[in-house]
């Protein structure tokens, strides 16, 4: 039965989306100096061991020998330097590579100059592409049609082949133009030796060891990754109702859970939901990166495709739901552990109202894995059992330096110290890194308190937790300077001049006030200067 749930949501992750995610998504195609130089290297010394062979082995040695000697760095260094000045002065120029797409694109889609940036100082060319480009194409003479996509970057792998080259003759001469093997071939050999590029779905770096390249970060758009977002709903809902006894189908809806939420919380499957209904985002911009099909099977041996994400499922029901479901199957259906149950569900939804009442807000989806939602839970208790007076007593689980701050933050005095008593809060005034740690610990409490409307409304805490101070510095006469920050990604399209920009619901105006009230509490006066970073 396990085994069953876990292949029909397995199923759910449906690749051949990938035709709706080219047409219906925005994507950024993306050179970069360390995967580009990478797939380059690789094909330079490929066609380096296949001039060989027509040589002696004494020949061949000689060769290898000659090639460490003259470059200072060594063999390999050789390589990897010729391969970077070719992607560098071709791949990564803006101006050849904006020649060359608006070349390749013309009469089917114009690219615009501004459409392409570089960056990471100039080890970086981002392409912003708008929906269905991605699939453009054109037909050869013979009728054949070809991907304008690739076919723009395999005119600029050529291009950098050529440079790469011309700098590796210098301490190669056999990599020269017109030098030939025994067998008549030259070390350039013919155009089906050249890098054959394919797009590669998702954000790429440069791997040690074995490897060539491997995912940067854990915002990745893989097919299977952005399949399974889109169809997440589908997996919670697949069922194999009416095979089983009642209390099986039971344990059939415990095992749905325990797989999906490893999942969601494995794959952070929130990054690509929108934040104000928690559907798949549409607008969602699919990253890709330029390789070949030896680069994209490096790429995708990681957990991003769909080999790794149907492995992961495998060994997270290996090795955990299935000793789990063994130790619950004699319990009754009420007391098993799952986020389902009828006795968690009921849990939940008093703590919900517990958070809703505390900041006065209604559709609430607070995640109680957020540290600023567990504490608005523990206050929340602490007011319902202690009523009005504990308050002002304390913040349950904080230190009661904080609680003295946040109260006299919220009532918009200062937290005096009492003389003799508390040196160290007297030295929080003094100290920047004491300020800002102290800022910290309330700031998200703050901020969730001050999310009603018009403003960005609470819903599942992701934003409040994600706000805090990076900086404090204290001028030589007693201004406070305060950077700050929050998760940009998606909040920041609120901000004045973002897609969904609202003076009122600008995150920056929540937090500077949130910022504002509890340094006036703290030090009895308003911080100079408030920035974002």
């Amino acid at each position: 039965m396990i085994d069953e749930v876990a292949e029909l949501i397995k199923a759910e992750i449906k690749t051949s989306l990938r035709g709706s995610f080219d047409n219906l998504h925005k994507h950024k195609y993306s050179y970069t100096l360390q995967v580009c130089r990478n797939t380059l290297k690789r094909n330079l010394l490929d066609a380096y061991r296949e001039y060989q062979k027509s040589f002696s082995k004494r020949d061949i040695k000689d060769m290898d020998r000659d090639l460490q000697v003259n470059h200072p760095g060594g063999f390999d260094k050789a390589f990897t330097e010729a391969a970077e000045k070719g992607v560098k002065d071709y791949m990564l120029s803006k101006t050849n590579v904006t020649s060359v797409w608006t070349t390749t694109f013309r009469g089917v889609v114009t690219i615009s100059p501004s459409d392409i940036l570089s960056k990471q100082g100039g080890n970086r060319i981002d392409i912003n592409l708008a929906k269905g480009v991605t699939k453009a194409s054109k037909m050869t003479k013979g009728g054949i049609p070809y991907n304008l996509v690739n076919n723009a970057t395999k005119k600029l792998y050529k291009q950098a082949r050529g440079g790469a080259f011309r700098q590796l003759a210098y301490y190669c001469e056999e990599a020269g133009k017109g030098k030939k093997s025994p067998a008549g071939k030259t070390m350039r050999g013919k155009t089906s030796q050249e890098v054959k590029p394919i797009k590669g779905h998702g954000e790429a770096m440069e791997a040690f060891g074995s490897k060539e390249i491997r995912p940067k970060g854990g915002k990745q758009t893989t097919v299977a990754v952005l399949a399974m977002a889109k169809n997440f709903n589908r997996m919670k809902r697949v069922s194999v109702t009416g095979k089983y006894e009642k209390e099986i189908a039971d344990q059939v809806s415990v095992v749905r859970t325990m797989i999906t939420n490893n999942l969601d919380m494995k794959f952070d499957l929130t990054q690509y939901r929108k934040v104000d209904n928690f559907t798949f985002d549409e607008d969602l911009v699919v990253d890709l990166h330029a390789t070949d099909a030896k680069g994209n099977a490096e790429f995708a041996k990681g957990k991003y495709d769909m080999k790794g994400i149907k492995k992961h499922i495998d060994s997270y029901v290996r090795n955990a739901v299935k000793p789990a479901m063994k130790k619950l199957a004699g319990k009754n259906w009420v007391e098993m552990k799952g986020s389902t149950s009828k006795k968690d569900l009921i849990v939940r939804q008093q703590q919900i109202m517990l958070i809703e009442k505390l900041l006065k807000v209604k559709g609430t989806r607070p995640d109680f894995r957020l540290k600023v939602n567990k504490k608005l839970l523990k206050q929340a208790k602490d007011a319902k059992v202690r009523g009005k007076k504990s308050k002002d007593k304390s913040i349950r689980g904080a230190s009661s330096k904080t609680s003295k701050a946040y109260i006299a933050a919220s009532k918009g005095v200062r937290a005096r110290p009492k003389v003799g008593k508390s040196i160290e809060e007297a030295k929080t005034t003094q100290s920047p890194i004491a300020l800002r740690n102290l800022l910290n610990e309330m700031l998200p409490q703050m901020v969730a308190s001050k999310m009603t409307p018009p403003a960005l409304q609470f819903r599942t805490g992701r934003f409040a937790n994600s706000a805090r101070v990076e900086n404090v510095n204290l001028g030589p006469r007693g201004g406070v300077d305060i950077d700050y920050t929050y998760m940009r990604e998606p909040y920041e399209t609120f901000e004045p001049g973002g897609k969904q920009g609202s003076t009122q619901r600008d995150p920056r105006k929540i937090i500077g006030a949130s910022i504002r009230q509890l340094a006036m509490g703290i030090l009895g006066r308003q911080p100079t200067t408030i920035r974002r970073n």
